[in-house]
Order: C-alpha cells, then structure tokens, then sequence
C-alpha cells in the first residue's frame, strides 16, 4: 500500500471518527472493541497472503462503523509495518482513537505513548482506563508511574494485581523492589532471589543477569561461578548486552570454567558492536596475549556495582 493512499485512508477514517465521537454515538459500550467475531483472523490471512491492502481496507470499514478493536488491528499494522509503510504517529493517531471507541489495547496502548510525550494526566486516564477494562499489562503499568511518582502504597497494590495475573515483568518489577528495599519493602535477597528466579524461567533476559549476579556475589547465601556462568550465558543469548560481556570477562579469565577465548571473543565481539566499551577492551586484552594467558583483569561492571 503506497504512503499516499495509506494517509488518505487514515485521515477518511479520523474524519469519521470525529462525526461519531460528536454525536455521542461511541459511548454505549465502555470495554467492548465491536469488532466482528474472525475479522482479525480474516485480516491475518491476507497478510499472509501478500494482500496486505486487502486487511487494510477491511479494518478500515469496520473502523468507520465505531470499531476501537478495528483501530487497533490497523495501529498494530503501522508499528510492526505488516504489509504497510511504518508509521509511529499513525499509529499513535489510531491507537488514541481505538481508545475512544473502547478498546482496552489500544488505551493501554495510548497511555504509553501520552507518558512517553511527558502528558501525565492523559496517560493516567487511559492507562486507569484499560485497567478497569480488564488490561492486564495496564496494571504494570500504573504500578511503575506511581513507584515513578514516589507513590509507593499505590504502586505496590497495582504491582500485587500485576502479579496475580502471572505477568512475568511484575515479577521482575518486585524482585528489583526486594533487592533495593523500595516500594516500602525491606530490603530482602532472598526474596529478591526467589523472584528474579521466577522472571527467568519466563524468559525475562535481565532476570537471568541479575541471577548471575547474585551467584557472583552470594548475595543470597551461595555464591557459585559456575551457576553465574551459566545465568550470564542465558542472558546473553537473550540479548542482555552487560551479560555478553560477562560472560565473555569469565571465558577469557577462566573464571568458573576453563578458558575458552574463540567463545569469549565472540559474545565479547556481540557486546561492544551494542556499544559496550568494556568489551571492546577485553578484546583488545585477548589480541594482546595470542598464547591465550589472560591475566585476571578487573571485572565488568555488574549489576549494583
């Protein structure tokens, strides 16, 4: 779909949101997105198909009848650039107006971006929103305006809901409150550990580096290199940069394991083309000692250091 017809479509469609939003037409139904059983579905068959045009055309009609679920669908569309052009302020423009139109995704959605653009009230409103809608992600999200506002009693209730909807970032979120004894919470590694340890197993990347960490450290009563090698590693294959370069800092000083340069190069290589100066001087160590007898150098800067 050509730029120009995509702007054309997104302005037709604000155009007759406006009418509708006017009329008082939007306001029946507070948390329903209205849009028709298998229309997202129908909608992801033609992207697969290459007829990208085709899914847009078809939210676009739905959208024009009131549809915030529809709004979202083609928000969703501009982010991640599915078959169409990326655009972030269309996608922000579709995303407020599948808020009106009561689409608890897209409020969420819409709260994210008010804050990022400094709107706090506009953000609470929809963020607060989406959570009476059911979002479960608003619930984290609330709980980290307000521990941001220095609201802890509030942050942490919305943090509890967070967690009782099993969303793995919340318990990253309380671990990180345990380890810095925030959010009126005593400053607890055990604790702290136990739900670093959880956030892991659900694949949180930073998770995994802070349980590495506190292996490092024994922080919570047992320091073992061997199990922070391997927490180092998981978080490096999930992208955490500061990870890659201690995992690498431990191959090439044998720390925990044997010495391994060829792997220690390569994860040290991936953590300084992120810009990871640290990493660029480990490697200038290792080109400086071909035989591969690297003295113990200081330490990367790890977590809390």
């Amino acid at each position: 779909m050509s730029r120009e017809i995509s702007r054309k479509v997104i302005r037709r469609l604000l155009e007759v949101s406006a009418v509708f939003l006017l009329s008082g037409m939007s306001l029946l139904h507070a948390c329903e997105p209205n849009l028709p059983p298998g229309a997202s579905a129908r909608a992801d068959e033609f992207i697969k198909e290459g007829k990208a045009w085709k899914a847009y055309g078809a939210m676009s009609i739905e959208a024009s009848k009131g549809s915030g679920g529809a709004y979202r669908y083609l928000a969703t569309m501009l982010e991640k650039g599915r078959g169409v052009e990326r655009s972030a302020f269309a996608a922000r423009q579709l995303n407020w107006m599948g808020s009106q139109y009561h689409d608890a995704d897209a409020m969420f959605h819409a709260a994210k971006d008010f804050y990022a653009r400094g709107h706090r009230n506009d953000g609470d409103d929809l963020a607060e929103r989406a959570f009476q809608c059911g979002h479960p992600e608003a619930a984290l999200l609330l709980a980290e305006r307000r521990a941001i506002e220095g609201k802890a009693s509030e942050a942490l209730r919305f943090l509890t809901l967070a967690i009782e909807a099993s969303l793995p970032r919340a318990k990253y979120f309380l671990a990180e409150a345990y380890d810095k004894g925030s959010l009126g919470l005593p400053k607890d590694y055990e604790r702290a550990f136990y739900w670093y340890s959880l956030a892991a197993k659900d694949g949180i990347a930073e998770a995994k580096s802070a349980m590495a960490y506190y292996f490092v450290r024994g922080l919570h009563g047992q320091q073992d290199d061997l199990a922070a090698l391997h927490w180092y590693h998981e978080a490096a294959k999930g992208g955490h940069v500061d990870s890659m370069t201690a995992y690498g800092w431990m191959l090439m000083t044998g720390k925990g394991t044997l010495v391994d340069i060829e792997e220690a190069s390569y994860y040290l290589r991936l953590a300084a083309k992120n810009g990871d100066k640290q990493a660029a001087k480990f490697l200038k160590e290792i080109k400086m000692k071909p035989d591969g007898r690297i003295q113990i150098s200081a330490s990367p800067a790890l977590k809390n250091d």
